[in-house]
């Protein structure tokens, strides 16, 4: 399996796994699958994955969480593996969400219980506003009600 980050003009559009015999092979796919686009080779997976089995917790989780982003049109990306369900309640609340290092990115949201799913869209619009080149969710910390979003790239 390699996998490979999709941009377009420069935005991050999404990432995608190709399973191959050669790592050429693959840039040939994600060439012929995104023409017009610029494909980023970012690591080869030893292991087939399946989202059936956990033999590969790194696979299983990126497959998981690949198809939640697929299925709600997310840009962003959850890093977020330590997740075991993504409808879950959070164990904090909060009435902000900023972007840890974009200050100007700040939105006031409920003050109501959120889950997972419902932080991560949240997170998503943000990010797509504010910080495309850095797609990736990978932490939270809330102070004084503001929920900050780690993200990477």
């Amino acid at each position: 399996m390699y996998i490979f980050d999709i941009y377009s003009n420069g935005s991050f559009l999404q990432t995608i796994g190709v399973e191959s015999d050669s790592e050429n092979q693959a840039k040939d796919f994600a060439s012929h699958e995104f023409p017009n686009k610029t494909s980023t080779y970012v690591r080869r997976v030893s292991k087939v994955f399946h989202v059936t089995g956990k033999d590969d917790d790194f696979g299983y989780n990126f497959t998981r969480f690949k198809r939640i982003q697929i299925e709600y049109g997310f840009y962003s990306v959850w890093s977020k593996y330590d997740i075991s369900n993504i409808e879950d309640l959070a164990p904090f609340s909060f009435n902000m969400v900023m972007l840890k290092d974009i200050p100007h990115s700040l939105t006031k949201v409920s003050l109501n219980n959120h889950t997972w799913l419902e932080i991560w869209s949240i997170a998503d619009r943000l990010i797509r506003l504010f910080g495309p080149t850095h797609p990736y969710i990978e932490g939270f910390e809330v102070i004084d009600n503001t929920l900050y979003v780690t993200t990477g790239s």
